[in-house]
């Protein structure tokens, strides 16, 4: 037995709502700003890494570790602009009170070193054309807000 235009439609229909929820609660997943990893070193530097969706499928997600200092200052450093999606499951930071040093691990392999003295960064991404900053990070890009912090 054939099945009618009208129940055939009504399928059509109901696999693409079904679709498209399914895509919608994907995007929401991975849209916006999210902090992937986050620390407090023993002097009060709180430091975070955080991914925002670019909307770009060339460029999906842009990465930045951002830090604020006792004073309330932020600062910020580059990490990629066509990373792919991190987890904050397969983030882990680890401190080290006597090297004064910070450590951001993804995938259990240790890619970010942050010194929270002289806020030395290092990210070990590529390590062969980034060199470190010798300086404090520059300001946080135009769409970085501490609300961010507290969703």
């Amino acid at each position: 037995m054939r099945a009618s235009p009208f129940a055939f439609k009504v399928a059509l229909i109901t696999v693409g709502l079904a679709l498209a929820l399914f895509v919608s609660i994907r995007l929401a997943r991975i849209a916006g700003t999210r902090i992937i990893a986050s620390g407090r070193a023993p002097n009060g530097v709180e430091f975070f890494v955080v991914q925002r969706f670019n909307w770009n499928l060339g460029e999906r997600f842009t990465t930045g570790f951002h830090y604020r200092i006792t004073n309330g200052t932020w600062g910020w450093y580059y990490y990629s602009h066509q990373d792919d999606l991190w987890s904050p499951a397969d983030a882990s930071v680890q401190c080290d009170e006597r090297s004064t040093l910070a450590t951001i691990s993804r995938n259990g392999r240790p890619d970010i070193s942050f010194d929270w003295d002289t806020l030395f960064y290092q990210c070990g991404r590529r390590p062969n054309l980034l060199t470190p900053s010798l300086q404090p990070g520059g300001a946080p890009p135009s769409w970085w807000s501490p609300t961010l912090l507290n969703p």
